[in-house]
């Protein structure tokens, strides 16, 4: 048997995480990463079948939802940090990404490839950008343990995309795209809800939180235990 023992300063570290806004955020990520890696891996699948392309040209044309991602992701990092308000910027990208996928539930054969197209990239635009703006907001809910909130954030992510996939395996394609329309509508409520804007977001000098101060006493402390060990 293994036992793992997770030392009192690392649970301290963590029970001071603002638990809300970290489970926002990661609902964020699980609705728009999670998405694109759903919807890429079955969009050329939906192209082929409702306008009768070729596999080649159903992939390519399904491709440009991820090469959105080259421009529309730093964007979204971008637009955060100047909007100067990292929460409203949020919202606005996962309701985005909701309306995005109900248009794409809406297509069929009697839509013009050319619109399906255009609407396809407007959708991977708030996608893409709100992983960005995730990742802009996610440094200042806790710096100190930003690598700890952001690995959650990605992990969630991929669970997304195992989860609508596996979702996928039961419905039709426009059943999914208002699946995860509403998947998106629900992280964008919970954001409404449990995401604040977080204090000191923009500050230009490091912005000592909570959680810098009871590092800095531990290792005080420990500096302070160290000459009467001796």
């Amino acid at each position: 048997m293994v036992v793992f023992v997770i030392p009192p300063q690392a649970l301290s570290t963590l029970g001071a995480i603002p638990g809300a806004a970290v489970a926002a955020l990661n609902s964020t990520y699980f609705a728009n990463f999670g998405a694109e890696l759903a919807v890429v891996s079955m969009l050329p699948m939906f192209f082929e079948e409702t306008w009768g392309l070729t596999a080649a040209a159903a992939g390519l044309i399904a491709a440009s939802f991820a090469f959105v991602n080259l421009v529309a992701r730093p964007m979204g990092g971008l637009v955060s940090d100047r909007m100067g308000n990292r929460r409203f910027v949020m919202l606005s990208y996962m309701f985005g990404i909701g309306i995005g996928f109900v248009l794409m539930a809406l297509l069929n054969s009697n839509w013009p490839l050319i619109i399906a197209i255009a609407i396809t990239i407007f959708t991977s635009f708030f996608v893409q950008g709100a992983e960005g703006a995730t990742f802009g907001i996610i440094p200042s809910i806790k710096r100190r343990i930003t690598g700890q909130i952001s690995g959650m954030a990605g992990a969630y992510g991929n669970v997304g995309a195992v989860v609508y996939l596996t979702i996928f395996t039961f419905v039709t394609p426009t059943q999914f795209f208002y699946i995860i329309a509403g998947g998106a509508f629900l992280s964008w409520l919970i954001c409404l809800i449990w995401l604040k804007e977080p204090e000191g977001a923009f500050d230009e000098e490091y912005y000592v939180s909570s959680v810098d101060r009871m590092i800095e006493e531990q290792e005080l402390a420990a500096a302070q235990a160290k000459p009467q060990q001796g």
